[in-house]
Protein backbone atom coordinates (compact mmCIF):
# COMPACT_ATOMS: atom_id res chain seq x y z
CA UNK A 1 0.00 0.00 0.00
CA UNK A 2 1.09 3.50 -1.09
CA UNK A 3 0.08 6.66 0.23
CA UNK A 4 -0.69 8.93 -2.39
CA UNK A 5 -1.82 12.70 -2.95
CA UNK A 6 -4.48 13.68 -5.18
CA UNK A 7 -2.24 15.55 -7.21
CA UNK A 8 0.49 12.70 -6.85
CA UNK A 9 -2.23 10.74 -8.68
CA UNK A 10 -1.81 13.02 -11.43
CA UNK A 11 1.30 12.50 -11.21
CA UNK A 12 1.09 8.72 -11.01
CA UNK A 13 -1.55 8.63 -14.55
CA UNK A 14 0.53 11.38 -16.10
CA UNK A 15 3.61 8.52 -15.94
CA UNK A 16 1.76 5.72 -17.12
CA UNK A 17 0.65 7.51 -20.38
CA UNK A 18 4.02 8.68 -20.95
CA UNK A 19 4.55 4.87 -20.24
CA UNK A 20 2.01 3.70 -22.73
CA UNK A 21 3.76 5.59 -25.21
CA UNK A 22 7.11 4.28 -24.89
CA UNK A 23 5.85 0.84 -25.36
CA UNK A 24 3.81 1.70 -28.23
CA UNK A 25 6.91 2.94 -29.79
CA UNK A 26 8.98 0.01 -28.74
CA UNK A 27 6.13 -2.16 -30.30
CA UNK A 28 6.72 -0.22 -33.54
CA UNK A 29 10.41 -0.82 -33.68
CA UNK A 30 9.85 -4.50 -32.96
CA UNK A 31 7.42 -4.70 -36.37
CA UNK A 32 9.52 -2.34 -38.55
CA UNK A 33 13.22 -4.31 -37.82
CA UNK A 34 10.91 -7.87 -38.23
CA UNK A 35 10.88 -7.10 -41.93
CA UNK A 36 13.58 -7.58 -42.96
CA UNK A 37 14.15 -10.75 -41.08
CA UNK A 38 14.88 -14.02 -43.28
CA UNK A 39 14.94 -17.71 -41.98
CA UNK A 40 18.11 -18.29 -41.25
CA UNK A 41 20.03 -14.81 -40.23
CA UNK A 42 20.26 -13.05 -37.11
CA UNK A 43 18.90 -9.44 -37.03
CA UNK A 44 20.52 -7.82 -34.01
CA UNK A 45 18.61 -4.62 -34.54
CA UNK A 46 15.29 -6.87 -34.14
CA UNK A 47 16.64 -8.31 -30.82
CA UNK A 48 16.92 -5.22 -29.42
CA UNK A 49 14.08 -3.95 -30.05
CA UNK A 50 12.45 -6.81 -28.93
CA UNK A 51 14.39 -6.33 -25.29
CA UNK A 52 13.38 -2.67 -25.39
CA UNK A 53 10.05 -3.90 -25.60
CA UNK A 54 10.55 -6.51 -22.75
CA UNK A 55 11.97 -3.64 -20.58
CA UNK A 56 9.75 -0.93 -21.46
CA UNK A 57 6.79 -3.03 -20.78
CA UNK A 58 7.45 -4.51 -17.66
CA UNK A 59 8.56 -0.35 -16.90
CA UNK A 60 4.63 -0.11 -17.12
CA UNK A 61 3.18 -2.82 -15.67
CA UNK A 62 5.08 -1.82 -12.58
CA UNK A 63 3.26 1.80 -12.93
CA UNK A 64 0.45 0.36 -13.04
CA UNK A 65 1.04 -2.20 -9.98
CA UNK A 66 2.25 1.02 -8.11
CA UNK A 67 -0.98 2.70 -9.01
CA UNK A 68 -3.17 -0.31 -8.12
CA UNK A 69 -1.78 -0.16 -4.53
CA UNK A 70 -2.25 3.51 -3.67
CA UNK A 71 -4.34 4.96 -1.11
CA UNK A 72 -5.49 8.70 -1.55
CA UNK A 73 -4.71 10.49 1.08
CA UNK A 74 -5.25 14.43 2.37
CA UNK A 75 -2.18 16.26 3.83
CA UNK A 76 -3.68 17.71 6.93
CA UNK A 77 -2.16 21.21 8.25
CA UNK A 78 -1.96 20.27 11.79
CA UNK A 79 -1.09 23.94 13.42
CA UNK A 80 0.80 21.80 16.14
CA UNK A 81 1.77 18.94 14.49
CA UNK A 82 2.82 16.79 17.59
CA UNK A 83 4.66 13.77 15.21
CA UNK A 84 6.73 13.51 12.07
CA UNK A 85 3.88 12.76 9.15
CA UNK A 86 3.31 13.09 5.77
CA UNK A 87 3.33 16.97 4.78
CA UNK A 88 5.56 17.96 8.12
CA UNK A 89 8.66 19.43 8.18
CA UNK A 90 11.54 18.18 10.54
CA UNK A 91 14.15 20.48 11.67
CA UNK A 92 16.56 17.99 12.74
CA UNK A 93 19.82 17.65 14.65
CA UNK A 94 21.77 15.00 12.44
CA UNK A 95 25.39 14.68 14.24
CA UNK A 96 25.67 18.02 15.00
CA UNK A 97 24.55 19.77 12.27
CA UNK A 98 20.97 21.33 11.55
CA UNK A 99 18.80 20.53 8.83
CA UNK A 100 15.76 20.39 7.69
CA UNK A 101 12.98 17.84 6.13
CA UNK A 102 9.86 17.99 4.58
CA UNK A 103 8.18 14.37 4.24
CA UNK A 104 6.30 14.09 0.91
CA UNK A 105 3.87 11.12 -0.05
CA UNK A 106 4.88 8.09 -2.49
CA UNK A 107 7.29 9.68 -5.71
CA UNK A 108 7.25 12.93 -3.64
CA UNK A 109 10.96 13.66 -3.54
CA UNK A 110 13.21 16.55 -4.65
CA UNK A 111 15.77 15.65 -2.30
CA UNK A 112 17.96 18.98 -3.38
CA UNK A 113 14.90 21.15 -1.25
CA UNK A 114 14.76 18.92 1.13
CA UNK A 115 11.64 17.06 0.23
CA UNK A 116 12.22 13.03 0.96
CA UNK A 117 9.23 10.58 0.44
CA UNK A 118 8.60 8.99 2.87
CA UNK A 119 9.31 5.76 1.76
CA UNK A 120 12.78 7.05 1.78
CA UNK A 121 15.14 5.55 4.18
CA UNK A 122 15.61 9.23 6.13
CA UNK A 123 11.49 9.80 5.55
CA UNK A 124 10.61 6.27 7.18
CA UNK A 125 12.88 6.59 10.35
CA UNK A 126 11.42 10.33 10.87
CA UNK A 127 7.98 8.96 10.80
CA UNK A 128 6.00 8.80 13.73
CA UNK A 129 9.12 10.90 15.55
CA UNK A 130 8.33 13.51 18.23
CA UNK A 131 10.20 16.51 18.99
CA UNK A 132 13.28 15.54 21.34
CA UNK A 133 13.48 11.84 19.75
CA UNK A 134 16.91 10.40 19.18
CA UNK A 135 17.81 7.76 17.51
CA UNK A 136 20.82 6.13 15.08
CA UNK A 137 19.98 5.14 12.01
CA UNK A 138 22.20 4.52 8.53
CA UNK A 139 21.98 6.79 5.96
CA UNK A 140 24.14 6.15 2.69
CA UNK A 141 26.34 3.86 4.46
CA UNK A 142 27.05 5.67 7.47
CA UNK A 143 25.70 5.45 11.16
CA UNK A 144 24.15 9.05 12.23
CA UNK A 145 22.45 10.34 15.35
CA UNK A 146 19.68 12.16 14.22
CA UNK A 147 17.17 14.08 16.94
CA UNK A 148 13.91 15.98 16.30
CA UNK A 149 14.22 19.89 17.41
CA UNK A 150 11.53 21.21 15.83
CA UNK A 151 7.65 19.96 13.46
CA UNK A 152 6.18 22.04 11.37
CA UNK A 153 2.56 22.02 9.72
CA UNK A 154 2.31 21.44 5.72
CA UNK A 155 1.94 25.40 5.16
CA UNK A 156 5.42 26.03 6.36
CA UNK A 157 7.26 24.09 3.05
CA UNK A 158 5.18 21.44 2.12
CA UNK A 159 3.00 23.56 0.31
CA UNK A 160 5.24 25.46 -1.64
CA UNK A 161 7.58 22.23 -2.37
CA UNK A 162 5.03 20.31 -4.07
CA UNK A 163 3.73 22.97 -6.11
CA UNK A 164 7.73 23.49 -7.33
CA UNK A 165 7.91 19.53 -7.92
CA UNK A 166 4.89 19.19 -9.44
CA UNK A 167 5.70 22.26 -11.83
CA UNK A 168 9.17 20.36 -12.60
CA UNK A 169 7.47 17.42 -13.80
CA UNK A 170 4.75 19.35 -16.28
CA UNK A 171 1.56 19.31 -13.84
CA UNK A 172 0.23 22.77 -12.69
Amino acid sequence: MYYVTKKGLEFLRSKIKKQEEIVKDASREIEEEGKDICNNCINSKYEDAKKLFEIESNRLQKFIDDFDKKELISVEDDEKPSEVKIGTTAVLDVSGDSREYTIGAFEESYPEKGLVSYLSPLGSYLLNMKVNDSKEVNIGGKSVKIKVIKIFPASFQYNSLIKEFFDRHGLV
